[in-house]
């Protein structure tokens, strides 16, 4: 209050302060403001609060401590496949925007009973089981409905707390949304289809010449694989913004494409790159699964995570962190990919009941492919709530065909090969990372806490000049900073009005200024001035303008812009 200086130094040190916070609190809330993957209500006892989850999968996430609550129980009807098969769909997330994978903006439209849910371009198109499940919702809570597989229609039931099919809403995608609130009790019946993709892996494995595709020719002539070669009987029409799911941003390091060539080499077909993808984050032993990860600015940048073995958390993470990687080098190698997330299989109880806790909550990847449409890939190494995949059996880079006949001088070479890491064992070739840009981000909060300081500082520069003034019996300054006050808090002093006018029309209280600021400029007396009378004015406006109110006034930079 008393040193302009002060006012200087207390912004440096706000600014570092804002600074190290930001820092400091990156591992306690995520870039986009959200509490970690999963937030909860106030508890989950009778009558407490539920489970809902974050609409995004993060490459720097964290997952809180779950609980084993109880988010809702199923049964499923007849044709289903086994329980233990069923990924519970959520939501699917097509764009990555650098750090995380969001749901970009689509249409969403009321359900109408007797049409058809979704769209055929955005879900499997292979063999697929259809059937019903009745759903009942215990503690998770959102707008976003699980769904066993896609839906296709909603049921009316009768049962107690039934939801009406026509309170609805679906997206392309077929997600579904109960823009009420899921609540306790909320029971539901879909129809659904799931795709049912062992069936399929024949055709899937098979090339455009009608054989098996080299790595599954090999892996079938070692008795590793048991699928048949097959051809597509159907025309499946390609959605129309296909070319959107192999977007990426400009930040994406070159070195990832780098990294999806080396991890896919030899392979032919897309299913073949999807496979290695898959088999090399799930099943080669280079990744491990676990919650325990720090989470911060830098410590799962993908280039990072992926080639540097001394960056925290080392290919280390969980479904949230092996979903958006492979999503990104899918893309990456041209193929159209996108992340879902949603819920593993849960547990049967003894009624023959679907159970399904937070702790199965899950992302897993979707990748087209051309006359099958969208195919399921789970690269989570295996931990207690991942079921079995299909890539289980055999290591494809083990069956990398080779040409016998040509020159082996010219035979492609692994890129692996001579490059031993600590202890001997073989590694991913050194890559070169690419060096960070600057982080001129960290300054937008410093500076903003700067800038909001300018304005209330020069205006008690200017306050402590005129209170001089006004010592020295200079009452002109007096009646400006009353006007400039009143500016602020938008109090207009018109200029058709005479001080003496303007006081008895707004307050008694600003006579004795008007009286002797009209005795000085119309009178021609000096020495008019009291301090006594400002101060008095500044409380009656402390009284009459709350306190939000006079906080703005503060900030507002009128009366600066608008005196000569």
């Amino acid at each position: 209050r008393r040193s302009p200086a002060l006012a200087v130094v207390m912004a440096a040190l706000l600014g570092i302060a804002a600074v190290t916070t930001a820092d400091g609190a990156s591992g306690l809330v995520s870039e986009y403001g959200n509490v970690p993957w999963r937030g909860s209500g106030s508890g989950y006892g009778s009558g407490g609060g539920g489970v809902g989850f974050d609409r995004f999968v993060d490459l720097r996430q964290s997952l809180i401590s779950r609980s084993n609550a109880l988010l809702f129980r199923a049964t499923l009807g007849p044709d289903a496949p086994p329980a233990s098969q069923i990924y519970w769909r959520m939501e699917t997330l097509d764009e990555f925007d650098g750090e995380g994978w969001r749901r970009s903006a689509s249409s969403i439209r009321n359900y109408e009973p007797g049409r058809r849910i979704g769209s055929p371009g955005n879900e499997y198109l292979g063999t697929t089981a259809d059937f019903l499940h009745l759903v009942m919702i215990e503690r998770l809570r959102r707008d976003i409905v699980p769904t066993a597989g896609v839906a296709t229609e909603i049921h009316q039931i009768e049962a107690p707390g039934a939801m009406t099919p026509r309170s609805f809403q679906w997206a392309e995608d077929a997600a579904l949304y109960y823009p009420p609130g899921l609540a306790e009790g909320d029971t539901y019946q879909i129809r659904a289809t799931f795709p049912l993709q062992n069936n399929d892996l024949g055709v899937l494995a098979t090339g455009d010449d009608g054989r098996l595709s080299p790595i599954f020719a090999q892996a079938t002539a070692a008795g590793l694989f048991a699928g048949s070669p097959g051809t597509v009987a159907r025309d499946v029409a390609e959605p129309s913004d296909l070319d959107s799911y192999t977007r990426l941003p400009d930040n994406v390091p070159a070195a990832i494409q780098g990294i999806a060539a080396v991890k896919t080499q030899g392979a032919e077909t897309d299913f073949e790159k999807a496979w290695m993808l898959q088999y090399w984050f799930r099943d080669s032993g280079d990744f491990t699964y676990s919650t325990e990860v720090t989470t911060g600015h830098d410590f799962l940048i993908l280039e990072d995570w992926l080639t540097d073995p001394t960056s925290v958390n080392y290919r280390i993470g969980y479904c949230e962190q092996f979903a958006a990687s492979m999503g990104v080098l899918g893309r990456s190698l041209g193929i159209p990919s996108r992340v879902v997330w949603g819920f593993t299989p849960g547990t049967t109880n003894e009624r023959g009941e679907i159970e399904v806790r937070d702790v199965n909550a899950h992302a897993w990847v979707e990748m087209w492919m051309e006359g099958f449409g969208w195919v399921r890939f789970d690269p989570t190494p295996r931990g207690e709530f991942q079921p079995e995949s299909i890539t289980a059996g055999f290591d494809p880079t083990d069956y990398v065909l080779a040409d016998e006949s040509s020159d082996p001088l010219q035979q492609p070479t692994d890129p692996l090969d001579g490059f031993a890491g600590p202890g001997g064992i073989v590694d991913d070739p050194p890559v070169e990372a690419t060096p960070p840009g600057p982080r001129w981000w960290l300054l937008i909060v410093p500076a903003l806490a700067l800038l909001s300081l300018i304005v209330p500082v020069i205006k008690k520069v200017r306050r402590r000049g005129r209170l001089r003034r006004v010592r020295d019996g200079d009452i002109t300054a007096a009646w400006d900073e009353l006007v400039d006050q009143l500016t602020d808090l938008g109090e207009d002093v018109p200029a058709w009005k005479t001080p003496l006018e303007f006081a008895r029309d707004t307050d008694s209280a600003l006579l004795s200024v008007a009286v002797s600021y009209s005795a000085t400029i119309y009178g021609g007396r000096s020495g008019q001035a009291q301090e006594s009378d400002l101060l008095d004015v500044e409380s009656w406006m402390s009284v009459r303008f709350d306190a939000l109110a006079r906080a703005k006034a503060a900030m507002s930079p009128r009366s600066l812009m608008n005196r000569n």
